[in-house]
């Protein structure tokens, strides 16, 4: 791991914009840190960062959604636990609660007050629906940039899926085993069953995977994971092997931003040797996805044929 301050003052210092005791103004820590965010998101995104390749299992219908869990939700054993929670001070009006045990079919809860000073666990059958819709499939700590690949399973194997944009997969029948996705985000304000004015309510990026079935699947997808933002405070967990990578990407950015172009071309060079190494160590152990080699075999056509795939 890399700590973000101690990363902004080497090259700070690297680049002789202070002296080699001295540490960049508040000011400066902060320019420093926008590069640093900037370098490292591009980084992610050319597939230079090894670390942040996921791969995730769930059984979904139609859609496969990942989404940051807000603060304020909660996955509990039953209703009890819910009045537990409140009668130890826990629990706070805007709350919201799934049940893995659900009561008397609802599923779904959120704290409010009928009189003032109590509070008490709520829910509708409509706001049930609402809320199974709204709880994502697979919570992380940032959201995925792209999908890397996407499969079902047939019996003990995954069959990749094909991508394909949302015109192309809404003119299909969805009455069979899925063949295609694609993927969206989507930023929704989540509401209450109840008018007890919360502020602010919340409000949630999801990063959707739709495929062309309704038919309840098990999926395994591989995903790019989005970058959080650091504060000056914060680590980076990635190997240290990246380290000088980083360090020289930002002198880079550094120069560009203070004008020290003369020193920009010494600085490209030892990151793109950087970059250079980095990427040979990538090539030989970056993960396989699902390739479409043995699509034509024998038990995935007939697999498809059942299931309807193709038929419309």
């Amino acid at each position: 791991m890399i700590a973000v301050n101690v990363l902004i003052n080497n090259a700070f210092q690297r680049c002789s914009l202070v002296d080699e005791d001295d540490v960049p103004t508040g000011s400066q820590q902060e320019a420093g840190l926008q590069d640093l965010h900037s370098l490292i998101a591009e980084m992610n995104t050319e597939n230079d960062l090894l670390c942040n390749y996921q791969t995730y299992d769930s059984l979904a219908t139609k859609k496969f959604k990942f989404a940051k869990k807000p603060e304020r939700w909660f996955e509990v054993d039953n209703l009890e636990e819910i009045n537990t929670r409140i009668n130890d001070n826990q629990a706070e009006i805007g709350d919201i609660y799934k049940l893995k045990n659900p009561n008397n079919g609802y599923e779904f809860y959120t704290i409010r007050s009928f009189v003032v000073g109590e509070m008490t666990p709520f829910s509708t059958s409509e706001w049930n629906k609402y809320m199974k819709d709204k709880w994502a499939n697979i919570w992380v700590e940032e959201i995925p940039d792209r999908v890397l690949a996407c499969s079902r399973r047939i019996a003990n194997r995954w069959q990749p899926l094909m991508p394909s944009n949302k015109v192309k997969i809404d003119s299909l029948t969805q009455n069979h085993l899925p063949t295609q996705y694609c993927c969206e985000t989507e930023l929704v304000q989540i509401h209450y069953p109840h008018n007890e004015g919360i502020d602010p309510e919340y409000e949630i990026e999801y990063f959707v995977v739709e495929t062309d079935s309704i038919v309840p699947t098990e999926y395994r997808m591989t995903v790019l994971e989005g970058i959080p933002q650091y504060t000056l405070k914060d680590t980076i967990k990635v190997s240290s092997k990246y380290e000088s990578l980083i360090e020289d990407g930002l002198c880079v950015e550094l120069c560009k931003r203070y004008k020290l172009l003369e020193l920009v071309p010494v600085f490209e060079a030892d990151y793109e040797s950087a970059r250079r190494a980095i990427k040979t160590i990538n090539h030989a152990n970056r993960p396989e996805v699902y390739d479409f080699v043995g699509n034509n075999s024998w038990d995935v056509n007939y697999s498809n044929f059942v299931g309807g795939a193709f038929w419309g």
